[in-house]
């Protein structure tokens, strides 16, 4: 599942009792999306299956586990940042990206577009599951979701 932050971030604690930085309002996104840089893809979904390095013809993919290192993560946390402090090149004041527009579509998609020509596409591609959702961490905010390509109001 890809997680972003919107908003100045705050330490918080995880309902499993984790510190945790927040941003003031977050994006779960568990459909298909990529980040668009300008005309050319930056990262995606598929990229967290890559490992961080090109894979030569001795890789090893047995022994190979995407959590201990991938190409998404990699590519997310240049540009972002990463959980060990170490700033992205979008933490820079004059790297910084800000969300400019955000597009609907009628499949329950979404494409944000951001400063510095960056895109976030989001296209769901099923019929039952979550797709993504939008909330803040406030207790007792409403949470927008997008289940099976429709927006779902949870009870």
């Amino acid at each position: 599942m890809l997680t972003l932050q919107f908003g100045p971030l705050r330490q918080d604690i995880s309902p499993m009792g984790r510190q945790r930085l927040v941003g003031e309002r977050a994006l779960h996104v568990q459909c298909p999306w990529r980040l668009e840089a300008g005309s050319s893809i930056y990262t995606g979904r598929s990229d967290l299956w890559q490992p961080e390095i090109e894979p030569g013809i001795d890789f090893d993919w047995e022994t190979w586990d995407f959590e201990a290192g991938n190409l998404r993560d990699k590519r997310m946390a240049l540009l972002f940042g990463d959980a060990l402090d170490n700033p992205g090149i979008a933490e820079k004041p004059q790297n910084r990206i800000v969300v400019e527009d955000v597009q609907a579509d009628v499949f329950g998609g979404a494409r944000i577009l951001m400063s510095q020509s960056y895109c976030l596409s989001m296209f769901p591609d099923g019929t039952r599951s979550e797709d993504w959702r939008f909330f803040s961490f406030e207790k007792g905010s409403d949470h927008f979701v997008v289940a099976g390509g429709k927006v779902f109001q949870p009870r």
